[in-house]
């Protein structure tokens, strides 16, 4: 537990003037490992001594036990937790939260994305952690402001990401990730990139299925039986995204596609 200071906190620009309101009189949290090592302690002297005069943050591709039990004070501002002493109203204190405001400005217009989109060849962290982390924080951002009502933002950042991204499928699973974009772009009422994504996820996931049909019948022992279920029901989904939102020639041709591997597939699914 640690008492705060709410005028240090404004003071020295953790929390706005206008949110003080929400500063908590004292954090309380739990510390979850079974050992304090010389890490924790440097972390509890910094939270003690620091009085707030420069930011505490975490990235946010540490682990849940290298957050020491703050969870209930991390904000998302971008690839970072910031630590800020407000009362939670999270019916879940220890969820995700998200600090729009800070996290649009530096995904939007502070981060430098260099040449990742136009880049002739990406490394392996580039693809594998880089793009999936990035793709992810976009999301949750340009959810975050739909919820809050603030449209015109989510369809900003939505377009910015559109600018600086490349269009990749470095595994199977960034087409769950593809879904949720395709579904923001259609809340925001973008059907011209919501259409871009369900093309090119299309074009991924139908190569992934026939390349596995392929196999099936020529090495089935080889077939990813759980990727291809995966990649059946991202098209299906896909589908019924189009469907829910008066695409229905794009909907039905995808739909079609996905009935079509379930049926190729079926014998070696059903054995599952």
């Amino acid at each position: 537990k640690m008492s705060i200071n709410a005028d240090e906190v404004v003071k020295n620009g953790v929390v706005k003037p206008e949110d003080r309101d929400r500063i908590t009189d004292s954090m309380q949290w739990k510390f979850d490992g079974s050992f304090i090592g010389k890490d924790n302690l440097a972390l509890i002297d910094i939270l003690v001594h620091n009085h707030w005069k420069r930011p505490i943050c975490f990235t946010t591709t540490m682990s849940n036990k290298d957050l020491n039990g703050l969870e209930p004070y991390l904000y998302k501002e971008g690839f970072v937790y910031h630590l800020m002493p407000l009362k939670s109203t999270a019916a879940n204190p220890r969820e995700a939260k998200i600090n729009s405001a800070a996290m649009y400005d530096n995904l939007v217009n502070k981060f430098k994305y260099g040449n990742f989109k136009h880049a002739k060849n990406l490394d392996e962290q580039s693809k594998n952690l880089f793009y999936p982390l990035i793709t992810a924080s976009y999301l949750e951002l340009t959810q975050s402001l739909v919820n809050e009502g603030k449209n015109d933002l989510a369809l900003k950042a939505l377009h910015k990401y559109d600018q600086e991204m490349p269009d990749i499928y470095p595994y199977a699973g960034i087409a769950q990730s593809k879904y949720w974009l395709i579904d923001t772009a259609f809340r925001l009422h973008d059907k011209t990139t919501a259409n871009k994504y369900s093309s090119s996820a299309d074009d991924y996931l139908t190569d992934q299925l026939n390349y596995n049909y392929h196999l099936l019948q020529s090495s089935p022992g080889d077939v990813n039986i759980q990727n291809v279920q995966f990649e059946v029901s991202a098209l299906s989904s896909i589908a019924s995204l189009n469907k829910q939102y008066d695409q229905p020639e794009i909907a039905a041709k995808l739909q079609a596609q996905a009935d079509d591997y379930m049926t190729k597939f079926k014998d070696v699914m059903n054995k599952q």
